[in-house]
C-alpha cells in the first residue's frame, strides 16, 4: 500500500517489506528497521505537510487570471444592462 503497486509484488527472505505489506501466504516473519520519525511513512507524511503549506507559483498565477477574469465579466454584465 505505501508503495503504491496496483499488483502484487512478491518478495523473498532478507527483502524490506513496507508498512501496509499484505501477506498472501504462509507464516512471515519480519524485523522492524525504522520507527516513528525515521520511517518512511513519517517522511512522506511531512513531504506532503510541506507541500501543502507553499503555494506553487503557477497557483499564484492562476488566482490572478481567475481574479481578472471574474472583474472582467461582471464588468462587461453591468455594461450590458
Amino acid at each position: 500500500m505505501l508503495t503504491g503497486e496496483s499488483l502484487p509484488v512478491f518478495k523473498e527472505k532478507d527483502l524490506t517489506v513496507s508498512a501496509g505489506t499484505i501477506n498472501w501466504d504462509g507464516p512471515l516473519r519480519v524485523e522492524a528497521s525504522s520507527t516513528g520519525s525515521n520511517s518512511m511513512i513519517f517522511k512522506i507524511v511531512r513531504m506532503v505537510e510541506d507541500a501543502q503549506g507553499h503555494e506553487a507559483p503557477i497557483q499564484r498565477l492562476a488566482d490572478l487570471i481567475a481574479g481578472l477574469f471574474v472583474y472582467s465579466i461582471m464588468t462587461l454584465s453591468d455594461i450590458s444592462l
